[in-house]
């Protein structure tokens, strides 16, 4: 039986569909727009154009819907480059303005759908802050596969949104992506969420995030590391090495050092609690759990250089699926009280303790 998430993601790449060849293309915006300055008789041209295509996504036949959806994305770009940034922040205007409708819980799915992957798409070729609430709808769909693309969409707006010290401090998007992967139990929308609080720092070009940001993103990581370990607390997720993300974000040379010491209690103490959790785990799944053992272990040796701590770690950094897992525990257990006996760590508290399996009673 295929799982929910999995189904979700299957559904959305089928209705994600490749670009439709230029040949087939509605008629767009002329290059001349897109290149020039952008004033108020340029706008109502790209206006025009993208009401017209949006109003094709309601349509009842299929290939219109889809045809639309190409023809939207396609007209943020230039000759397969992205547009001049002008002609973009009209563009991502007008599409905003156009397509909220489509946003609506009312819509039919397949409109939603769409209309998620034509602005996650067109949001990460415009980078900038103009899909925002638009994408903040989409996050509180109630079908998983509007909130995956809606996920897409904030990741590719999250940079910009943080860059912007007004956006920044409004917080909504942050929140919007916490209670999205709260809300869906979703590991692929999880998987998106943890990638948008990274703010592009792993991209193939990274970002290096201000301070400013980096204190607003931080959170949002933890947040969403936190959701996970109550996962844990009864279960092992989906795919638990999804986790290695978060911690090599948080403990990454341009984000710890830029982190309040009230972030760090907190990202030392998430960080102890997910390796006991995957200590105490990993006699179910030893081969995932002891990678997610290995990277949190070298997550929490590089946030110190003191050295009982490092020792203790050493061990744990080059755990394997053979390791004994009594060995394991009483390295992780070394290791906790070596974070402890650090000043800058004396308010983490003691990792969470799962009950014992029941056991049966003698007859």
């Amino acid at each position: 039986m295929i799982r929910h998430h999995r189904l979700a993601w299957i559904v959305c790449l089928l209705l994600a569909g490749p670009l439709i060849a230029p040949a087939a293309r509605a008629q767009g915006v002329p290059e001349s727009i897109k290149n020039g300055a952008v004033g108020p008789e340029e706008r109502k041209t790209i206006a025009t154009f993208v009401e017209q295509q949006v109003a094709k996504l309601a349509s009842v036949n299929p290939s219109d819907q889809s045809k639309a959806r190409d023809a939207l994305i396609q007209e943020s770009m230039v000759r397969g480059e992205p547009a001049p940034a002008a002609y973009l922040d009209a563009y991502a205007d007008a599409l905003a303005r156009a397509i909220a409708p489509s946003a609506d819980p009312k819509a039919p799915l397949r409109q939603r759908l769409l209309a998620a992957i034509t602005v996650a798409k067109t949001a990460d070729i415009a980078r900038n802050t103009r899909l925002h609430d638009v994408v903040i709808a989409q996050l509180a769909d109630k079908a998983t596969p509007v909130v995956l693309w809606g996920m897409k969409g904030a990741k590719a707006i999250l940079p910009s949104v943080m860059a912007n010290a007004l956006l920044r401090q409004d917080g909504r998007l942050a929140k919007a992506i916490v209670d999205a992967a709260t809300r869906t139990v979703s590991t692929p929308v999880l998987q998106e969420a943890y990638d948008a609080a990274t703010l592009g720092l792993f991209a193939p070009t990274p970002r290096q995030p201000s301070v400013a940001e980096t204190r607003v993103a931080v959170p949002l990581m933890q947040d969403l590391l936190a959701l996970r370990l109550k996962q844990y607390a009864t279960a092992i997720p989906d795919e638990p090495t999804t986790e290695n993300l978060a911690t090599l974000y948080l403990s990454h040379p341009s984000v710890w050092p830029n982190q309040t010491p009230e972030q760090r209690v907190r990202t030392a103490q998430e960080f102890l609690e997910l390796l006991s959790f995957a200590v105490q785990r990993y006699p179910e799944a030893a081969d995932p759990l002891s990678r997610v053992i290995q990277q949190v272990a070298k997550a929490l040796y590089i946030l110190t250089d003191d050295s009982a701590l490092q020792n203790a770690l050493q061990p744990l950094t080059r755990v394997d699926s053979r390791t004994d897992p009594v060995q394991i525990k009483s390295d992780a257990d070394q290791a906790a009280t070596a974070l402890t006996a650090i000043a800058e760590f004396k308010a983490v508290k003691p990792a969470t303790t799962l009950p014992k399996p029941a056991t049966k009673a003698a007859e």
